[in-house]
């Protein structure tokens, strides 16, 4: 679908944490299914699985001319579709997708992201997604554009 990379987030609110024990089982079972996936669909490229990282070292790599979008659903946030249309007008060379655990960031978390440069927050809508769910429908959607 594009994707290039893949970080599992660790937030105050993500109700799973990977303990360091079973950290690389769980890497080594998330890229065989990347590898499989990749294969079934004929994909060269096979997207990258990190180490789970906290919210404020994954914003603090991201590199300053990249853009962030935050997906979060704030009453301030930009609504989705206003957002693609932004970004069909001026597109990034690469974005760093960001979604949060159930129940959201916290406020502290979307300050923090929102002090970086060209960092925005974006809603999805009323309707409150699964992760799951809404990487499949963002990724599809700036797959097409």
């Amino acid at each position: 679908m594009g994707v290039q990379e893949f970080i599992p987030l660790e937030t105050q609110r993500t109700a799973v944490k990977i303990s360091a024990s079973n950290q690389k089982k769980i890497l080594l079972r998330w890229n065989k299914i990347a590898q499989e996936a990749a294969k079934q669909s004929g994909s060269l490229s096979l997207i990258k699985i990190c180490p789970p990282q906290r919210i404020g070292e994954a914003l603090s790599r991201v590199p300053r001319a990249d853009r962030i979008v935050i997906f979060h659903p704030a009453r301030e946030a930009a609504p989705f579709s206003q957002w693609l249309s932004r970004l069909q007008d001026s597109p990034p060379q690469t974005l760093h997708l960001f979604w949060g655990p159930e129940g959201g960031f916290t406020d502290h978390e979307i300050q923090l992201a929102k002090g970086l440069p060209h960092a925005e927050v974006v809603s999805l809508g009323r309707r409150i997604l699964k992760t799951d769910t809404a990487y499949l429908g963002v990724v599809s959607s700036l797959r097409f554009l």
